[in-house]
């Protein structure tokens, strides 16, 4: 079977108008024995391909740079030592794409944190030198540890969005609640990670509570996503002592930590209890910390970046079986929805995720 030389990509070299995509092309990666090469169908767009194009967090590694890491397709071509991928399967890639494999981290299924672990694009990979693009191209190529199949049963639309935000909000999660039934967990912010956290915290057995700045969304959150109750911060400026010790976990999900009150939450969560930080928001804001609320709570504050490959898999698995869905916006691959995506999500116009579909018949 033959395989691609060239790839074809949307991407950006004008961080000035980076929303703004050109058509590409650039070699493949050299092909390893542990990676995956997979033709792509769908991609989410992420905020973090926004800070990126933006150069938010520095600048481009290379001219071009083509961003997408929640990442749907087929697998066409398996290394030598790829033992759980399968030519011709419907597999999900998300933001790492390789990392050491040899590490404490990487062997006790924390390979994201692994001090070489490589972000599936714009960033240099250890093993070719290459620097990795994303997906909003025609391929891509990943060590198989980040290679992760789709369920039969979940649509790949939806399956794209979980990639990244679904195994991000689930991470955490699962490492607090996973047979601990009862618990009670604040979800903060809903927006495209939030909406998500409060699905998986209800099938995980938690008593769900989506806290927000305004009442604006708490129909829906009791509704549709599974929150038990509802807490609008700006419209109950007492909310923190009525729920004084009773949140085990905050989950932080918001896209801007603008005005945050972070004591007054640390007062919510119960001694023994964790806030853990899972947004990154734009953006340079200090966060005022009283050390009195972390000690007189016994309160860890902990961040949270995606999840291991085995959490992949049990994130898929539950969100197959449960129909935890993201809320999306589909949109035909074209420059035009490239464009539209990337400058809607950029002003926060978006409700939750917006994923481009069609790809492998764009770059046909």
């Amino acid at each position: 079977m033959s395989y691609p030389t060239t790839i074809q990509a949307l991407g950006s070299s004008d961080p000035v108008h980076w929303s703004q995509a050109e058509p590409i092309k650039y070699e493949p990666k050299p092909f390893m024995d542990n990676d995956v090469m997979i033709k792509i169908h769908a991609c989410g767009v992420c905020g973090t391909d926004v800070h990126t194009l933006q150069c938010v967090w520095g600048p481009h590694r290379d001219a071009s740079v083509v961003v997408g890491h929640e990442i749907v397709g087929e697998a066409i071509r398996i290394g030598s030592n790829v033992t759980h991928i399968t030519v011709g399967q419907i597999v999900g890639l998300g933001p790492v794409s390789n990392s050491c494999g040899e590490c404490e981290l990487c062997l006790s299924d924390r390979e994201q944190y692994c001090v070489r672990a490589v972000f599936t694009y714009d960033d240099v990979d250890f093993e070719t030198g290459s620097v990795t693009k994303g997906g909003f191209a025609s391929h891509v190529t990943a060590n198989q540890r980040f290679v992760i199949p789709i369920p039969k049963h979940l649509p790949e639309e939806y399956a794209g969005p979980l990639m990244c935000a679904g195994l991000t909000v689930f991470s955490p999660l699962y490492k607090k609640l996973n047979g601990k039934k009862g618990q009670t967990v604040g979800i903060v912010g809903i927006g495209g990670l939030g909406h998500l956290g409060l699905k998986f915290a209800k099938a995980l057995g938690a008593h769900v509570v989506a806290i927000s700045r305004t009442l604006a969304k708490k129909h829906e959150a009791l509704t549709q996503l599974g929150a038990d109750d509802f807490v609008a911060t700006e419209d109950d400026p007492e909310w923190a002592n009525k729920y004084s010790h009773k949140l085990d976990m905050v989950l932080y999900c918001g896209a801007s930590m603008d005005n945050l009150d972070l004591n007054a939450y640390l007062r919510a969560i119960r001694p023994g209890g964790q806030w853990v930080t899972v947004g990154v928001p734009n953006g340079s804001t200090m966060v005022p910390l009283h050390a009195s609320g972390i000690v007189s709570n016994d309160v860890a504050i902990k961040g949270s970046k995606s999840g291991s490959g085995t959490e992949a898999v049990k994130m898929l698995k539950m969100a197959a079986d449960h129909q935890i869905y993201p809320i999306i916006e589909k949109l035909p691959m074209s420059v035009k929805n490239y464009t539209e995506a990337m400058e809607r999500l950029g002003k926060y116009d978006v409700k939750y995720r917006f994923v481009l579909t069609g790809i492998d018949q764009y770059f046909q």
